[in-house]
């Protein structure tokens, strides 16, 4: 079902996805229309920036995603979606009894990460009352990762099929964009100036971390609340990572759907409602070079964390099997476990082995 917004734009609201049907026009305009009486709920607004490397070379990423729908025929069925959209490298395990934000059942999907299988995503379904007929799929960022949903456009365009064919309301959806080329200050600058607002009330905002005094733990700026469907986060991720001096911010929009309906091609097109989101954000995509090789830097960070945890924690005792006249194979037989540190987790995705940068340990080993 389609609703006119008049002859003169020629063009009309999907009112099952919320989205503008038009020729491309101002996202200000288009936000105008879609706040005006008699239209709520209002959709998440695409941005008005002609993007110049197009839409098969994102600079955003999909972070979080969480979707419901209503469990109608064969193709709602939880499972169908499952395999629908998670095939090769995944596996499954059934929860029995035990759902998820008051659904009755869910089932886990597991992705090998390091040799050690890791919840990547969640289905759960069925209960009381409203949620007795409804299902609803959980996402991680790592999940995201997992199913290269930042790699190739293929993968993005099955996810929204997949959704829009049961009708699927998306509840949620972070869309991220790493850079070294600006600070958490150059966003808390760009607030004070009014490039975070596209009404006239300036929206609110918190601090996490370390503001006063600089202790190498990193600096958050939340713009916005989650509550009222729309939270963007600017934080310094590399110093969250565990590495005090990088200059690695992470500027993150996370959509919900209060008042808003977030629309499917939300999920291919993030560069273009990243920009929606803010004024500032045009001028980021336009103009700031984003960090291309985000895996393999935070992998390089926590490498170094893990390495200086794991001398302070056990390097003596490591020592003392060195002057036992143990051999490295009989340490390395002792120590190893299988699996993966959890902060490790986001960056073992590729093959079965390690992603670490070789650089890295070659430079610690020399």
């Amino acid at each position: 079902m389609a609703k006119s917004l008049g002859p003169v734009l020629d063009a009309v609201v999907d009112m099952e996805t919320g989205e503008i049907l038009v020729s491309p026009i101002a996202g200000a305009v288009a936000a105008a229309l879609a706040s005006a009486p008699g239209s709520s709920p209002r959709p998440v607004t695409r941005g008005e920036l002609e993007l110049a490397e197009g839409i098969d070379c994102f600079k955003t990423k999909i972070d979080w995603l969480h979707a419901s729908w209503e469990m109608k025929g064969a193709e709602g069925d939880p499972v169908w979606v499952r395999d629908m959209i998670f095939c090769d490298g995944f596996r499954f395990m059934r929860q029995e009894g035990k759902g998820l934000f008051g659904f009755a059942e869910s089932e886990d999907v597991l992705y090998q990460v390091g040799g050690e299988w890791q919840r990547v995503a969640v289905l759960a379904w069925g209960g009381r009352e409203r949620q007795a007929n409804m299902a609803f799929l959980q996402v991680t960022g790592t999940g995201c990762n997992a199913l290269k949903l930042n790699e190739d456009r293929l993968d993005r365009e099955n996810l929204r099929i997949v959704l829009q064919s049961v009708q699927a309301t998306i509840t949620r959806l972070d869309i991220a964009f790493d850079t070294e080329a600006l600070g958490v200050m150059d966003c808390w600058d760009a607030y004070q100036a009014g490039m975070f607002q596209r009404q006239s009330s300036r929206p609110s905002y918190d601090q996490a971390g370390d503001w006063l005094e600089h202790q190498g733990r990193g600096r958050t700026l939340y713009i916005g609340k989650a509550k009222n469907g729309k939270l963007i986060r600017c934080y310094e991720k590399g110093k969250q990572l565990g590495d005090p001096e990088s200059p690695w911010l992470r500027m993150e929009v996370q959509w919900g759907n209060r008042d808003r309906v977030i629309p499917y091609d939300a999920l291919v097109d993030t560069d273009a409602y990243f920009v929606g989101a803010a004024p500032f954000f045009s001028t980021v995509l336009a103009t700031v070079p984003r960090m291309v090789k985000t895996i393999a830097k935070g992998a390089a960070i926590v490498a170094e964390k893990l390495a200086d945890c794991g001398r302070d924690a056990y390097g003596r005792f490591i020592n003392q099997l060195v002057l036992a006249k143990f051999t490295a194979e009989q340490i390395i037989s002792l120590l190893r476990r299988e699996g993966a540190p959890k902060r490790m987790v986001p960056f073992v995705l590729k093959g079965a082995g390690t992603f670490f940068p070789g650089s890295y340990f070659q430079g610690v080993t020399s």
